[in-house]
């Protein structure tokens, strides 16, 4: 029986230390003789390691699609091809506002008027804070010089208006000229920066 309690006593005081707990230089019990603050990095396929670095995230800017030239009564799609179309068959139309002036009317999408601003001033999250609606933007003759006008010009050279397709995809249009209209046709462009 000393003998046993001798061998017992022996493998108990004789046990090596790295299998003890001890506490790292960050507070957590680690066992003494491993490497637990520089585990080796996880790797992809074919051994390259992931870099040890956050997420980047997406940049975004507006990308200019195409610049258009819209006839009187027409219609226009706001995707590509950028087709122009029957008047009631494109995403917008250039045609008489029901008076005595000329609109770009909305057909298959919704409108925000932005007024005259930079395009790449103008963020998504922005755009989400806006009410779009259905109808048109008009587009009216300046005052003569004295004379104060009882209308008001929706569209003067420079104007932005966003448009939201069905989908939920944002268009921005900037009116560079009234007769002939002529369209700068913006879309979103998301992408990453390695």
């Amino acid at each position: 029986m000393s003998t046993a309690i001798l061998l017992l006593s022996f493998s108990i005081f004789s046990c090596e230390k790295s299998a003890e707990l001890t506490p790292d230089d960050g507070g957590k019990l680690t066992m003494a003789g491993y490497q637990s603050a520089s585990t080796p990095p996880v790797t992809l396929k074919g051994g390259n390691p992931i870099p040890d670095k956050q997420p980047i995230p997406d940049k975004f800017e507006w990308k200019l699609m195409k610049t258009v030239q819209l006839p009187m009564n027409k219609g226009l799609n706001l995707t590509s091809p950028f087709d122009i179309v029957s008047e009631t068959a494109g995403d917008i139309s250039w045609g008489s506002d029901g008076g005595c002036y000329s609109a770009i009317r909305c057909w298959k999408v919704t409108r925000a008027i932005l007024a005259i601003v930079d395009v790449q001033t103008v963020t998504p999250d922005y755009l989400k804070t806006l009410t779009f609606v259905s109808g048109q933007v008009a587009w009216a003759p300046g005052a003569a010089p004295g004379y104060t006008p009882t209308w008001t010009n929706y569209m003067p050279v420079g104007t932005v208006i966003a448009y939201k397709t069905s989908l939920g995809k944002f268009r921005l249009v900037v009116v560079k000229s009234a007769f002939p209209l002529i369209l700068d046709i913006y879309h979103e462009n998301f992408y990453r920066v390695y």
